[in-house]
């Protein structure tokens, strides 16, 4: 190959290579689940579904409505993602429900959304099998990991919007389960983490970061 040639090659893949890399390591920090997004300037709205008259329903209405409000964009700076409690279940772009799914689930907690150039039509199942489900924020003598039968209905919720907003698991590795504050295990690592034995108190600067990157 001509030399010249080889060097305009050399420098065009360079100049790639520098636009495709963010300047800003942290951009690293949050992982999508795939390239798709709400459709911008629309409110996304969520519902829960209050016709099932269990426990648990009930305590989610309360807890997923704070859960939800911390992946609003009145909440993250530089996110314009409206993402607010709709009039009804039915009409909801994200509904949540518990469910009787017993199929092994680790977290407790499952998601589905449909995909076309955008996301749409998405649920957040909490299975009521096999789990017993807290809502006091309490950790002490309970057990949240992935072997443990203990489940923070906040907790699970926040991280199950995370991924109704396009949002994939925070690489295990990357998860320090020890990065707690006070007696009671609160992590304030990503949302997206999942598995420690730990209870989550709402979104850290990279999921943050993720939305307002995500969602400008």
């Amino acid at each position: 190959m001509n030399r010249f040639i080889y060097s305009l090659w050399v420098l065009a893949a360079l100049t790639i290579a520098l636009v495709i890399l963010p300047a800003d390591s942290k951009a690293q920090a949050w992982q999508l689940y795939n390239s798709k997004s709400w459709d911008y300037g629309v409110t996304v709205e969520w519902y829960v579904d209050d016709d099932i008259d269990t426990d648990l329903v009930s305590s989610t209405k309360l807890k997923s409505s704070g859960a939800a409000n911390h992946w609003d964009d009145g909440n993250i700076s530089g996110s314009s993602l409206d993402f607010d409690e709709g009039s009804s279940y039915s009409s909801a772009d994200v509904q949540v429900l518990a469910e009787n799914i017993d199929n092994g689930l680790y977290a407790g907690g499952r998601f589905h959304c449909e995909y076309g150039s955008f996301i749409y039509d998405c649920w957040i199942k909490l299975d009521r099998v096999g789990w017993i489900w807290y809502t006091d924020g309490v950790t002490s003598g309970r057990d949240y990991s992935l072997s443990g039968s203990d489940r923070d209905v906040f907790t699970v919720a926040l991280h199950e919007f995370g991924h109704t907003m396009g949002f994939a698991h925070k690489a295990f590795g990357s998860c320090d389960a020890n990065t707690t504050t006070g007696a009671n295990k609160v992590q304030i690592n990503s949302a997206m983490c999942s598995g420690e034995d730990v209870i989550k108190s709402g979104l850290n600067s990279e999921d943050k970061d993720g939305m307002a990157t995500k969602y400008p």
